[in-house]
């Protein structure tokens, strides 16, 4: 008897591709760093009851911690909207966003 069914790849070797590549996402978790970081299990109670909020901002205290350059970045999550108001009000003022220079043809000094 001839068999036509194409042959599949052993179990073991499709599990190890897998896992290596579910070990790649896991790793770039916040729950992952957080149960590293206190050698927790995935079904210790104290992860189980801990929030991805709280995860969250212990990752970040301890990043700030390790790097104290970053508490001198300044982020300000309104940002945009800032600049959107400022432009608006420069608006409603008469400006039209130039800064008084003058645009200079390139074939000007030929």
């Amino acid at each position: 008897m001839g068999g036509s069914s194409t042959r599949r790849r052993p179990f073991a070797e499709r599990l190890s591709r897998n896992a290596r590549a579910w070990g790649l996402e896991l790793s770039e978790t916040v729950e992952f760093h957080f149960r590293r970081r206190y050698n927790l299990s995935p079904t210790d109670p104290r992860f189980l009851d801990t929030g991805q909020d709280d995860m969250l901002i212990d990752w970040w205290a301890h990043r700030f911690l390790d790097d104290p350059r970053l508490k001198d970045e300044v982020v300000n999550p309104d940002f945009d909207a800032e600049i959107a108001a400022l432009e608006r009000a420069a608006a409603a003022d008469g400006d039209d966003g130039s800064d008084g220079w003058d645009e200079i043809a390139a074939d000007h000094y030929e």
